[in-house]
C-alpha cells in the first residue's frame, strides 16, 4: 500500500484531501500542519509521495521544506498552492516537483496526478505524466518521436498520434525527466532514443526529417550522441 503524506497548515483542506484519497482507496495518509511536524512524520514513516502546501504558516515555507525533502529523503512531492503566477511557478520549479496542482483542489485531477505519478514509478513503465494548468497528460516515451514549438502551444508527436498543450518548448523541456528531450533547433527538440540516424544536418525519426541547426550542434553531440 503506498502511502501520502499531507503538509498543509489549514486542518480543515487537509482533512478535505484526507478524505479525497481514503475515497479513491489511498487509506495510508498522514497530515502535517508545519515544517517540523512534516520532518517528524518522514523520520518516523515510510512516505511514497508528499502532497506540499506551498505557504505553511511557519518560519520555514513549503518550499523550504520541499528542498529539505528533496536533499534529504529523496521523496517526490506535489505542491498544493493559490498562486498560479510566473514568478510562485518558477520558484516552485526550482525545486523540481513531479507538479503542482491549484487550489481548491479537484478530487479528480488530485487522483489522478497520483495514479498516473505511481503507475509510472515502475521501471518497466514507459509512461510519463505532466501537468499544465489544471489539466493532466500521459503519454507513452517509448513511442515519442519529437516535440514543435507553434506559438504558445508545443506538438507532441508521436508514433500514432499527435498531443497538443499549451507551454514554451522551453518549460516542456523542464517538465519531462533530464535528457529525455534533446533541443536540435530554435523550434524543435527530439527524443534522443528514437533518432535512427543522422547524415548532413539532418536526424532522421521513423518517416520524420529534422535539421539540426549549428546553434545546438556542439552541445547536442556532446550530451546526447556518442554513436
Amino acid at each position: 500500500m503506498k502511502s501520502i503524506l499531507i503538509v498543509e497548515d489549514e486542518v480543515m483542506i487537509a482533512n478535505g484531501i484526507e478524505k479525497m484519497l481514503r475515497k479513491h482507496g489511498y487509506t495510508d495518509v498522514m497530515i502535517a500542519i508545519d515544517y517540523e511536524e512534516a520532518l517528524e512524520t518522514l523520520e518516523e514513516n515510510k512516505v511514497d509521495l508528499v502532497l506540499l502546501d506551498v505557504n505553511l504558516s511557519d518560519e520555514k515555507n513549503g518550499i523550504d521544506l520541499a528542498a529539505t525533502i528533496k536533499k534529504n529523503y529523496h521523496i517526490p512531492f506535489i505542491f498544493l498552492t493559490s498562486y498560479t503566477d510566473p514568478a510562485t511557478l518558477s520558484k516552485l520549479k526550482q525545486v523540481k516537483p513531479i507538479g503542482y496542482l491549484a487550489k481548491p483542489i479537484d478530487q479528480a485531477t488530485l487522483t489522478a496526478n497520483i495514479d498516473i505519478y505511481f503507475a509510472n514509478e515502475s521501471d518497466e513503465s514507459t509512461l510519463f505524466s505532466f501537468t499544465i494548468g489544471s489539466s493532466v497528460y500521459q503519454i507513452d516515451l517509448a513511442h515519442l518521436c519529437y516535440v514543435q514549438a507553434d506559438h504558445v502551444y508545443v506538438e507532441l508527436h508521436l508514433i500514432d498520434e499527435t498531443v497538443v498543450v499549451r507551454s514554451s518548448l522551453q518549460a516542456l523541456i523542464e517538465m519531462f525527466p533530464e535528457n529525455r528531450l534533446a533541443r536540435i533547433n530554435r523550434s524543435i527538440a527530439v527524443n534522443p532514443d528514437g533518432i535512427e540516424k543522422i547524415e548532413k544536418g539532418m536526424i532522421q525519426i521513423k518517416d520524420h526529417r529534422l535539421k539540426l541547426s549549428k546553434t545546438y550542434q556542439e552541445e547536442f553531440f556532446h550530451k546526447y550522441w556518442d554513436k
